[in-house]
């Protein structure tokens, strides 16, 4: 059963991130780079459910973090378009312009 995720969750989850950087861009290196990942998550989700609002696996989650951080980026490219809207013909100089 599905829940929505509350102010509560996201706290914990950029904690989360913010603690283990390495967690929110999935980025892991080493020989037990997947093991790592994977507690890591686990220990995230744990918590995330400890708050008692409903429980997620581990995976549903990750697809919660998954589709925030796709969210930000497209209202991150809506605010550039409308930036760049705004400044029509306007250019940033560059070295071709410089020399």
């Amino acid at each position: 059963m599905s829940f929505k995720v509350r102010e509560a969750h996201w706290q914990v989850l950029h904690e989360e991130m913010d603690k283990n950087a390495v967690l929110a861009t999935g980025k892991f290196v080493g020989p037990k780079r997947r093991e790592n990942y994977k507690k890591l998550w686990d220990e995230a989700a744990k918590k995330l459910n400890s708050l008692g609002y409903g429980v997620k696996n581990t995976d549903k989650w990750q697809k919660t973090w998954i589709d925030y951080k796709i969210s930000l980026k497209n209202e991150g490219s809506k605010f550039e378009k409308k930036v760049l809207d705004k400044q029509e013909g306007v250019y940033p100089m560059t070295d071709i312009y410089l020399n």
